[in-house]
């Protein structure tokens, strides 16, 4: 890592004081991935981090997703897309090969179906919850305290061929999702609206009677702008996209695994 760099990035961006230096380390990891010939994923995403069980959970409250709704759409980007319907299927396979999901897409305008299998292999993380002052209230369920959380991640992602799957086999879980994305250069941000259930029947039942869980990610969808920046550049251009969501609130790294 070069340190001048992230110093200077620092004193550039106060807000990324506690963060950088370990979203470089992920940008590495990625790095590494891409030169070994592997399908690398480096991502952002928002949940909340409970400060008792030290657990993170994906997605964000309907008010604050509703509010980056509004600014993304008001913002200028290379492209965007409609709201998709997307139905992922998750499969605990044997012989070693481990869960995988089938992703079945939904193109609403021709009605269209995609169907991927994936398998993806988490390679690191890192939370980094929301900094608040000792004398700041804080939102509490069952009595813990939840803060607004950013996860850093990098995965390696393989695409699998359709006939890995066994004619007939039970999914472990369902997940319907609703996502629109957002394109500016090498980024992607995509929000999505997801219901879970082990079964679609279940999952389907989810989607009529509750609330969604409204997921916020930030992903580089190019590996060559990747590759042709320095780690600190590109973890920098991440973090200030998203925080840029968020009032430029300061964070604080908390986990790292590898």
């Amino acid at each position: 890592m070069d340190e001048d760099e992230c110093v200077k990035y620092i004193q550039s961006y106060p807000q990324l004081k506690h963060i950088l230096p370990s979203m470089i380390q992920g940008v590495a990891k990625s790095k590494n991935l891409i030169v070994a010939g592997q399908r690398a994923e480096f991502e952002l995403r928002l949940g909340s981090y409970d400060t008792q069980s030290k657990r993170f959970t994906s997605g964000v409250g309907r008010n604050q997703g509703d509010k980056i709704v509004i600014s993304l759409d008001q913002a200028r980007w290379d492209s965007t897309t409609d709201w998709t319907e997307q139905h992922d299927y998750f499969y605990n396979l044997p012989d070693n090969i481990g869960p995988v999901r089938q992703e079945v897409i939904i193109n609403s305008d021709n009605f269209e179906v995609t169907i991927n299998i994936l398998q993806k292999n988490r390679v690191w993380l890192c939370d980094c919850p929301k900094v608040v002052p000792f004398n700041a209230s804080r939102s509490k369920t069952n009595g813990n305290t939840k803060l607004l959380c950013i996860r850093g991640c990098v995965s390696s992602e393989n695409l699998l061929p359709p006939d890995i799957l066994p004619p007939v086999i039970n999914p472990s879980m369902v997940r319907i999702k609703q996502r629109k994305s957002y394109v500016t250069g090498a980024w992607r941000f995509d929000l999505t609206l997801a219901w879970m259930g082990l079964t679609r029947t279940k999952a389907e039942e989810a989607q009529a009677n509750s609330p969604a869980i409204f997921e916020v990610e930030l992903e580089c969808i190019d590996h060559k702008y990747l590759m042709a920046h320095t780690d600190a550049y590109v973890a920098a251009s991440a973090l200030l996209k998203l925080t840029d969501l968020l009032d430029q609130e300061v964070f604080a790294v908390t986990r790292v695994r590898k």
